[in-house]
């Protein structure tokens, strides 16, 4: 009597397929869903790098002040003395303006009739020879003068046509001249009123002025 022998491994092998069968059809979800879930994280980031990229592109505005700034001219040792404030002074001689200058003094040791010897910051200007005086940009400083270089006489220079008067200490400017050692002073004309204008004055030992001006 014969026995029929069934094959070994075609049972087992067949089983091996639907397992691997089974695991393939199971996989193809979690790499869907996989998929699906990274797609829309990384929509945002590209979002997120095109809004950036449109922030950059935005223009930016800056906004200033439209007011002008007046721009400084002098110096902490310059400055200039307008009529209004050389009024408050004595209007006898045009020497007395100069007590607006600070660090400025000055003296008349034999009277009138010669010019006056200035003090500049302690050092001694003589009659100008170390302080250079202008009238209307017109230097008065004489280059020879039997009192010494540089001697200049304001008492041809009445106090009321006295506009403004700047000073300058020191020598620190190229459009000083060559008497500018211990500074400079200038002197404006003009007059505040219009038409003819009379000033007089008495003073002690008899003491008598007389201005008389027009302006056209």
């Amino acid at each position: 009597m014969t026995k029929r022998r069934h094959p070994r491994h075609s049972l087992p092998t067949t089983h091996r397929l639907c397992v691997y069968a089974i695991l393939i059809y199971s996989a193809f979800p979690t790499l869907a869903l996989a998929k699906n879930t990274q797609t829309p994280a990384t929509k945002p980031a590209k979002q997120t790098t095109t809004h950036n990229k449109k922030r950059r592109k935005a223009p930016i505005l800056f906004e200033a002040s439209t007011r002008e700034r007046k721009k400084p001219t002098l110096s902490a040792g310059s400055d200039e003395v307008e009529q209004k404030r050389l009024s408050t002074y004595s209007q006898d001689q045009t020497s007395d303006l100069l007590r607006a200058v600070p660090g400025l003094h000055i003296s008349q040791h034999t009277g009138r009739g010669k010019a006056h010897q200035f003090f500049a910051r302690g050092f001694d200007a003589v009659h100008g020879s170390e302080l250079e005086l202008r009238v209307q940009g017109i230097p008065i400083n004489e280059r020879s003068n039997i009192h010494g270089q540089g001697y200049a006489d304001i008492g041809f220079l009445l106090p009321t046509a006295v506009q403004r008067l700047r000073y300058r200490m020191g020598p620190f400017s190229g459009h000083q001249g060559d008497f500018a050692i211990t500074g400079t002073l200038e002197f404006d004309l003009g007059l505040t009123q219009r038409g003819l204008s009379i000033t007089g004055s008495l003073g002690s030992f008899w003491q008598k002025q007389l201005a008389l001006a027009w302006g056209p």
